[in-house]
Order: C-alpha cells, then sequence, then structure tokens
C-alpha cells in the first residue's frame, strides 16, 4: 500500500471546504434602504406624503411607517383633507441605509381670519348664530344681544352662510357673504 500523507489530506479537506463555502450562499445581505418612522400631531384627518406621492389618505394623528426608502433626502409631509390652510407641516430629513429615522409632523392651520359683525335686521331680540349649517350641525358662534347684533372674531375668509334662530326658537333666518380679512358685516332677516 501505498502511504498517503496526512498534510495532503489535510489540504484537500481545506480545499474542499473552501470550495464548499464559496459555492454556497453565505454571503452577508447588505441592506441598501432605509425606513421613516412618521409621528403626526394634530387633531384632524390627514393625507400622509413622501416626496408629493400620498402613501396614507385620511388618517387621524399618530404613527405610521414608510418602508424601503433610498438613502438620501426625502421631503415629507401631513396636510389637512381640507387643505393645507386647515393643516400643514412638511420636513425634509435625510434617510440612511439599514436604519429607521423618526420624523415629526405636526400640521398647524394658517386660515385667514376676519372679524363679522352679525345684525338681526327686524328684530331686536338675543339670537344664536351658526356659521356654514342650521344650528344642528353648524358651527356655533355664539349669541347676539337683546338688540340682534353681535361680533364674532378669527371666522375663516371665504364664502360662509349664517344661520340665525331667535333664544325661543320661534324665529330664523339666513344670511350669506365672502368673509375676507378686516371687517365684514352680515344682515339677516328672520321670520
Amino acid at each position: 500500500m501505498k502511504r498517503i500523507s496526512y498534510i495532503k489530506i489535510a489540504f484537500t479537506i481545506i480545499a474542499i471546504v473552501v470550495l464548499g463555502l464559496s459555492l454556497s450562499s453565505c454571503t452577508p445581505i447588505i441592506e441598501i434602504t432605509g425606513t421613516a418612522k412618521l409621528i403626526v400631531s394634530g387633531d384632524y384627518y390627514y393625507n400622509i406624503k413622501m416626496d408629493d406621492y400620498t402613501y396614507f389618505s385620511a388618517t387621524l394623528p399618530g404613527t405610521y411607517y414608510i418602508t424601503d426608502i433610498t438613502p438620501g433626502y426625502h421631503t415629507f409631509e401631513a396636510v389637512d383633507i381640507g387643505g393645507a390652510s386647515w393643516g400643514y407641516d412638511s420636513e425634509a430629513v435625510y434617510i440612511s441605509s439599514g436604519s429607521t429615522t423618526t420624523v415629526y409632523l405636526n400640521p398647524t392651520p394658517s386660515v385667514v381670519t376676519g372679524t363679522v359683525y352679525v345684525s338681526i335686521m327686524n328684530d331686536s331680540y338675543e339670537y344664536h348664530v351658526y356659521m356654514d349649517r342650521n344650528s344642528s350641525t353648524g358651527e356655533y358662534l355664539g349669541a347676539t344681544d337683546s338688540n340682534g347684533e353681535g361680533i364674532f372674531y378669527n371666522v375663516p375668509t371665504g364664502y360662509h352662510s349664517f344661520y340665525a334662530i331667535s333664544d325661543d326658537n320661534r324665529y330664523d333666518g339666513w344670511g350669506n357673504k365672502t368673509i375676507n380679512t378686516g371687517t365684514n358685516y352680515v344682515q339677516i332677516y328672520t321670520y
């Protein structure tokens, strides 16, 4: 019999192991994307965007995740479903690969407002005044004085309807007006 050298056997075993490892899928996986953890505050419903693409629609404030983001700077936005003037915030943030970056979005309104003077034209009595709907669904602005006159502050600009109903619920009426910044006068006739 031939003598087998132990050194040759050791080299053969090492060669087989190295060849086996190189052919196997033991290479490490390198993560090339990142994640954004969005913490949205506020008190209404928001559309949440990244780079002008909406990822979440009409969502409540809370925590949201966007995954598989290419590393680099990205713009994140929270926009009130009524429009940016009712609530908006954005942040440009660098997203790193293989990590989670927290982004805080606090949408705040930038609504321009005016002051509204309401006059009940045909009655001298206290009336309750609502905006954009009736006493069941409208926004309550307050009450007029006993002469049927009232001043209401911080009314959003734009076209609004104003509904007035008497304190005893017997008489009511409507007035419409496009509210601008500054002072606005709304006259309401009740029946």
